[in-house]
């Protein structure tokens, strides 16, 4: 299955802090299903945020809608 997650509320407080119920339905809901995060980040920003606390970026579809 296909589950599409947003970083922006979901896995990410608008401080940027690591929203803790996000990350934890992002890993449960990655064991058996293709995961894709969209943002309104940029590309960079995104990658960065993802990489700097612990998601998995390899089993991960990133779209941005930042133009």
């Amino acid at each position: 299955m296909n589950i599409l997650v947003a970083l922006d509320g979901v896995l990410s407080s608008e401080s940027g802090e690591p929203i803790r119920a996000g990350v934890q339905l992002y890993y449960a809901l990655n064991i058996n299903n293709r995961v894709a995060i969209m943002t309104k980040r940029t590309q960079e920003d995104a990658k960065q945020w993802l990489m700097s606390h612990g998601i998995d970026r390899k089993s991960t579809r990133l779209n941005s809608s930042h133009t």
